[in-house]
């Protein structure tokens, strides 16, 4: 799978401009990676955009028969060396414990099947279990995998509803806001990704069989029964709180009124 890459490291890389969009370049590649946070875990989508020209010099590796066409399974066999060979070039730990990534979708994006066509990309996802459900959450994200020629990067941290984020920082910079951008970089998060997150009550944590779930009668499984009740509660009161100020309005309207 390397030989097509040490190939695509001759391809040497113009100047050009960061696009807000993912699209791919002539002759660099580009990544995009996207955290959200939510609950119980963090959802990683990442994207690889192979250029015109280094896309054009993978095809011809990827196509092992020789037979001037990319297959699915060819696409897909190279997909998933991919993906392993990245999977081992990030180093994840969620709230201090190690997690191994395992990716759950991995999805070549060939369009054109022809060893002489261009540009083609592979998204990935990845799901990051912590070992609690709801509170403060951390999330320390080291990627070293260098991406030649190295055209814009992406990261994006979007949290999940009642996910409130405390600190984001990429190497010992903060991140002023949610979406950075890196140009020619080969690997922009070598220097580390720190997420710190507090999970309420109502955040999304999906029993999809994904993350374990504490079991029943457990103090975590107690708590999270007793942090949905007191939700709830609060939800009630408010309402009750509201129709009663709106039913007193009227009534002082109706008084007033000739």
């Amino acid at each position: 799978m390397r030989l097509w890459l040490v190939a695509l490291a001759f391809v040497i890389a113009a100047p050009r401009v960061v696009s807000a969009h993912p699209a791919p370049a002539v002759d660099a590649n580009n990544r995009y990676v996207k955290l959200s946070p939510m609950g119980d875990r963090v959802r990683v989508a990442y994207t690889i955009y192979l250029g015109e020209i280094p896309g054009n010099l993978g095809r011809k590796g990827i196509d092992r028969d020789q037979d001037g066409e990319v297959s699915d399974a060819e696409a897909m066999t190279w997909g998933k060396g991919f993906a392993a060979e990245l999977g081992r070039q990030l180093e994840v730990e969620l709230d201090g414990v190690a997690a191994p990534v395992t990716w759950t979708d991995v999805v070549p994006g060939m369009g054109s099947p022809s060893v002489d066509a261009g540009a083609f990309s592979l998204d990935l996802i990845t799901w990051i279990c912590a070992p609690k459900v709801g509170g403060r959450h951390q999330l320390d994200l080291v990627d070293h995998y260098a991406l030649l020629p190295a055209g814009e990067a992406e990261l994006r941290v979007e949290p999940s509803p009642g996910v409130r984020l405390d600190v984001m920082r990429v190497g010992n910079g903060p991140m002023e806001e949610r979406l950075v951008r890196f140009d020619g970089d080969a690997a922009p998060l070598s220097r580390g990704l720190h997420v710190v997150w507090v999970a309420g009550p109502d955040a999304e944590a999906p029993a999809d069989g994904r993350c374990p779930r504490p079991p029943a009668g457990s103090d975590e499984d107690r708590a999270l029964r007793r942090g949905a009740l007191w939700a709830g509660a609060g939800a009630l009161v408010v309402t009750t709180i509201a129709g009663a100020l709106a039913l007193l309005v009227g009534r002082r309207r109706r008084r007033r009124a000739p």
